[in-house]
């Protein structure tokens, strides 16, 4: 999996945007995809996800069974701070 600095920059900025205390994954899925016009498959979308997580940018939240959800961590907000 490549890297892609400017989904993530993306994704960051949707999660912090969209949510109060977390972002469904469904919709911040769906958010992403309106915006950028269908240009990221949801497969790399997720394995950007996984990678954000694997980093700390993001942590994983369990928001209903067998739903899951992203919050901001806080190198997800050292991030957006300095770009």
């Amino acid at each position: 999996m490549a890297r892609n600095e400017f989904l993530i920059f993306r994704i960051l900025q949707l999660i912090k945007r969209l949510s109060t205390q977390f972002v469904e994954e469904r919709r911040l899925l769906r958010e992403l995809e309106r915006e950028s016009g269908g240009e990221y498959t949801t497969e790399t979308v997720l394995e950007q996800l996984d990678y954000m997580g694997r980093t700390g940018l993001i942590r994983s939240v369990q928001a209903a069974r067998n739903q899951r959800g992203y919050a901001l961590d806080w190198a997800g907000y050292d991030y957006l701070d300095a770009a």
